[in-house]
């Protein structure tokens, strides 16, 4: 006796959902013994929560107002630049005239061989 392809699909959904269907009369919904799940809490009110809200906004802009932005480390601020623009602009021009210089020469190998 051979088993047709769906005769074997029936079978395996019928299994599943037994499956299915024993885990989920085991669980009550209770906090399991394990601690695998959190404990249910009470229910809160709107009341509540907008007096919770509120603590924490007070609370925030207390914060912002009087912490300090950033970092207070002076070595992450940078350093400012001692150069003005244009010797930096005759800076890269030597750099440049020097790399051309060697890329015709030969010195640096460019692209592929």
């Amino acid at each position: 006796m051979t088993i047709r392809p769906l005769q074997a699909a029936i079978a395996f959904v019928f299994a599943c959902t037994a499956l299915g269907a024993s885990a989920q009369t085991a669980s009550t919904g209770e906090a399991d013994t394990s601690g695998s799940r959190a404990a249910p809490s009470a229910p809160v009110s709107p009341a509540e929560k907008s007096k919770a809200r509120k603590a924490r906004r007070t609370e925030g802009a207390l914060a912002a107002r009087t912490e300090p932005i950033g970092d207070d480390d002076p070595h992450s601020v940078g350093k400012a630049r001692s150069s003005s623009k244009e010797e930096r602009k005759a800076a890269r021009a030597a750099r440049r005239k020097e790399t051309a210089g060697s890329l015709r020469r030969g010195d640096i190998q460019s692209g592929e061989q």
